[in-house]
C-alpha cells in the first residue's frame, strides 16, 4: 500500500505484509503483540504465543531437500 501525504511524498506501508503475533496471559486474555509498544523478549518471557483465537502456535513444516 502507498500512502500518499498530499505533497508529493509517498512512502510505503508495509503492516498489511507483516504477520501479527499473539500472546496468551496466564489468565487466558489474548493480547496482539504491537512492536511500538511492547518488548518482544519480554512478551515471550512472559506469555504463551498463540493464534488469534487462542490456540498453540504450530511450528511450520521443514522441506527436506534431495542431496542426489
Amino acid at each position: 500500500m502507498i500512502n500518499d501525504d498530499g505533497r508529493g511524498n509517498s512512502r510505503l506501508l508495509f503492516k498489511e505484509n507483516r504477520m501479527s503475533r499473539y500472546f496468551k496471559k496466564p489468565n487466558g486474555v489474548i493480547v496482539e503483540y504491537d512492536e511500538k509498544k511492547y518488548d518482544l523478549k519480554s512478551f515471550q518471557d512472559r506469555f504463551e504465543e498463540c493464534n488469534a483465537d487462542g490456540s498453540k502456535v504450530e511450528p511450520k513444516a521443514k522441506v527436506k531437500k534431495d542431496d542426489k
